[in-house]
């Protein structure tokens, strides 16, 4: 029998899995998408690019994710060759960044990258006919995606990333204008910040592992 062998974290950028996923060429020429997903948030970024080569998958992650985000403790993907790059080691062991993959007895994918995956070719799936021949261009969608309360965590991937809600355009349409509370001096804030993302922090964890818990029983019966 095989049991269900899990990854787990504790904070934000402790560990990040990567995987591309393959849709219909676009009218740019575009059918990759480069998913970057930080595993304790489930915050997810999705790059367009016209290739899955090594050198393409260094550029946007140093260049969009890294430099953007800062440096994970470990990348996590599966077993493709463009993910076990030379040029990817070196590049991670210069940054410090340790990688993991999937083993070829648990070639599985990340549960939550794959969910995501599906979400995001739903998400894509609802734009308009002539709209879908220009797909890359719609990924921002993903922003949806992260300021949506996750149903494990209880709270949502860009709170939990930046500690705060963001403030969105839907926002501004409807009048509703975010709390601001009594001013406050930088420490005072920092302290509050602090503590908020301490308590949101343990309540991740917490609702976590109880799913992971629950998926692993049911898993293993």
């Amino acid at each position: 029998m095989a049991y269900l062998h899990t990854i787990s974290s504790s904070k934000p950028l402790e560990l990040v899995c990567i995987d591309f996923l393959t849709i219909e060429t676009d009218r740019k020429n575009i059918s990759n998408v480069l998913v970057v997903k930080d595993h304790f948030t489930r915050y997810a970024q999705a790059y367009p690019t016209r290739d899955q080569r090594a050198t393409t998958v260094a550029k946007v992650l140093w260049e969009k994710y890294i430099v953007v985000y800062g440096l994970p403790e470990w990348f996590h993907s599966d077993q493709g060759r463009d993910f076990q790059s030379h040029l990817l080691r070196e590049i991670f062991q210069m940054a410090g960044i340790r990688k993991s993959q999937t083993t070829p007895y648990h070639p599985q994918r990340d549960p939550q990258l794959e969910r995501f995956n599906r979400t995001l070719l739903n998400m894509l799936g609802t734009l308009r006919n002539e709209q879908k021949d220009r797909w890359s261009q719609h990924l921002a969608l993903v922003h949806a995606y992260n300021t949506t309360r996750n149903d494990t965590t209880g709270a949502s991937p860009y709170s939990l990333m930046f500690g705060r809600e963001p403030r969105l355009p839907l926002d501004l349409c409807f009048g509703v204008a975010k709390d601001q509370g009594e001013s406050e001096s930088y420490g005072q804030y920092a302290q509050k910040l602090r503590e908020r993302l301490q308590r949101a922090y343990r309540l991740a964890v917490e609702a976590a592992h109880r799913n992971t818990a629950w998926h692993k029983q049911r898993y293993d019966l």
